[in-house]
């Protein structure tokens, strides 16, 4: 018929808008349009679950309020504020906070926003646990008794993970 007319604000904007409370208005403004571009996509980017959008402006949020107090654009972030950030930060909270940083600031990157991408270099949040220590004996504080694993159907351990002086 015709009655009913949703005027309610929708949680997805009253989220966003508390979430961008306390940025610098040049940072809230650019955070805004990011968000907008993983939820809603854009002319070279699909759309993102809403709990990826919300995954991603929340491990953000810290970093962009902290530039608040000093920058007004995100093109003044450097590589070493984000490092700085970084360090703070441990374990999986690190790399999801490196993960989301990266995605704002390629999408800034490629919509002209900024001209350098601060934390595509910072390799600080990868472990470190690409290789066990048994796997190695050179590398194991204990004496091992077991000779250590060959090869097998061709597959050869990446360079990477051999220890020093073996051939590769």
């Amino acid at each position: 018929m015709g009655i009913f007319l949703a005027d309610s604000e929708p949680s997805f904007e009253r989220w966003l808008s508390e979430r961008l409370d306390g940025f610098a208005p040049g940072i809230a403004a650019e955070a805004e349009r990011w968000t907008r571009v993983l939820r809603d996509g854009g002319p070279r980017s699909l759309p993102r679950q809403q709990s990826t959008v919300w995954l991603y402006l929340n491990g953000a949020r810290p970093a962009l309020l902290g530039w608040s107090d000093r920058y007004d654009h995100l093109r003044e972030v450097t590589r070493e504020d984000v490092l700085t950030h970084l360090k703070t930060l441990h374990g999986h909270h690190r790399r999801d906070r490196l993960g989301a940083l990266r995605s704002l600031f390629a999408w800034a990157k490629r919509s002209g926003l900024i001209f350098r991408n601060p934390p595509v270099a910072s390799r600080s949040a990868r472990a470190s646990t690409a290789c066990s220590n048994r796997s190695h004996p050179a590398r194991s504080t204990a004496p091992s008794r077991l000779p250590p694993p060959r090869p097998r159907d061709g597959f050869s351990p990446s360079p990477r993970c051999t220890p020093p002086g073996s051939p590769r």
